[in-house]
């Protein structure tokens, strides 16, 4: 492996780490005993040393005053997390079953009609450590999708993103952390970290799955308008 302190590590990009744990930086736990505060970022470096056992990440932390404090040579996944997503049709929810549907083609279901009223579920969302569940009675599925859409774009752009469920207000939220991304959620106290790259593949991973249960529910919503154009819908600003 490559030594990252000896090949990329120079002071200005020290530095620049640094101004990124003050301004992006996860929150220090403070021990009852010492009220002392700070931040730090988790800097994966994937195949390249960064450590003399051969870690290959780094956690870089400051003090509350923005005061550099140490710089920690950790073991990081290669690769990072991925998120993965199923979505559980609700029971209680009649337009998951065809009798429902008879009066209506799916194919002419609206934006409206799939975001706020139809196809109901439960979410589940593995990191790869936790399972996440996000269990209510008003989630449709595509509203879900919308959301995990524009926390993608928000963090690309802007580099963090809060975004919350049109009915129930159950939110996620995200931050860009050096090479990765940390995400939390209202409903769980889980916290997912998983890497840039992998971050990019969210809006199809979840598109994928949620195509994938609607279409075994009613096989003519592939061929329903507004489901054709979410793909870019979801990648775009």
């Amino acid at each position: 492996m490559e030594n990252v302190l000896a090949k990329d590590i120079d002071k200005v990009r020290f530095r620049e780490m640094i101004d990124e744990v003050i301004k992006n930086g996860v929150d220090v736990p403070r021990a009852k005993s010492d009220r002392r505060g700070g931040y730090y970022i988790d800097h994966n470096f994937g195949n390249v040393e960064a450590g003399a056992l051969g870690q290959n990440g780094m956690r870089v932390m400051v003090d509350d005053a923005g005061n550099f404090v140490t710089a920690m040579p950790k073991f990081m996944q290669l690769g990072g997390m991925m998120l993965s997503f199923r979505f559980l049709p609700r029971s209680d929810d009649p337009s998951w079953g065809s009798e429902d549907m008879q009066e209506r083609s799916v194919r002419t279901l609206t934006a409206d009609d799939l975001t706020f009223h139809c196809f109901r579920a439960d979410v589940v969302i593995n990191d790869g450590e936790n399972e996440i569940c996000l269990r209510t009675p008003g989630l449709p599925v595509v509203d879900f999708v919308l959301m995990l859409g524009q926390l993608y774009r928000e963090v690309e752009s802007s580099g963090e993103s809060v975004v919350e469920t049109s009915q129930t207000q159950d939110s996620i939220s995200a931050v860009r952390q050096g090479g990765g991304v940390e995400i939390r959620y209202s409903f769980s106290g889980a916290v997912s970290r998983v890497s840039l790259d992998e971050f990019r593949k969210v809006p199809a991973s979840v598109l994928n799955s949620a195509s994938a249960v609607l279409q075994e529910a009613h096989s003519d919503l592939k061929f329903n308008r507004y489901l054709a154009g979410l793909p870019k819908l979801m990648q775009s600003n």
